[in-house]
C-alpha cells in the first residue's frame, strides 16, 4: 500500500513539474515572438498617395455618397463597384466587411488605386449621376 501510495505520488509530482515546465517553454516562446516582431520607426515604409489620386478620390467618395444617401444607387451597382475594386485592391484581400458600402469605401482608400481605376469609377458613377458625357461637368479625375 506505501509502495502505491509512493508511487502516485511520484508521478503526481512528475506530471506537475512536466506542466510547469511546459508552461515556461510555451511561455519563452511567445515571448521571443513578441520580441523579433518590433520594428525599429526607421525601418517602416510608408506609402502616400499622389496628390491626383487623392483629389480622385475624394471626388468619387463625395458622389458615391450622395448616390447613396438619395438612394440612386442600385445594388447591381453596388456590386459592381465592390467587383472592379476587389479586382484591383490586393491591400485588404482578407479584411472583412460589414456591407457592400463599407467595402468600397474602405477599398477606394487603398494605395495599390491609380488614377486610371479611379476614373473608371468615376465615369461610373457619373452615368448614374445622369452627368455621363463628362462636358457638362468639370472633372478632376482624368485618365
Amino acid at each position: 500500500m506505501e509502495k502505491l501510495f509512493m508511487l502516485v505520488i511520484i508521478i503526481g509530482v512528475g506530471i506537475i513539474s512536466l506542466k510547469i515546465l511546459m508552461t515556461w517553454f510555451l511561455g519563452s516562446l511567445s515571448t521571443i515572438a513578441k520580441t523579433n516582431t518590433n520594428v525599429n520607426s526607421n525601418h517602416i515604409e510608408y506609402s502616400v498617395r499622389s496628390d491626383d489620386v487623392e483629389k480622385c478620390y475624394l471626388v468619387i467618395k463625395e458622389h458615391f455618397k450622395l448616390l447613396l444617401q438619395s438612394r440612386q444607387l442600385s445594388r447591381r451597382d453596388m456590386l459592381a463597384i465592390r467587383d472592379y475594386l476587389y479586382k484591383n485592391v490586393h491591400e485588404y484581400e482578407r479584411k472583412k466587411y460589414k456591407n457592400d458600402a463599407h467595402a468600397i469605401y474602405t477599398m477606394l482608400k487603398a494605395n495599390d488605386l491609380t488614377i486610371a481605376h479611379l476614373y473608371a469609377i468615376d465615369e461610373y458613377l457619373k452615368k448614374i449621376l445622369n452627368t455621363g458625357d463628362g462636358k457638362n461637368e468639370k472633372t478632376i479625375c482624368k485618365n
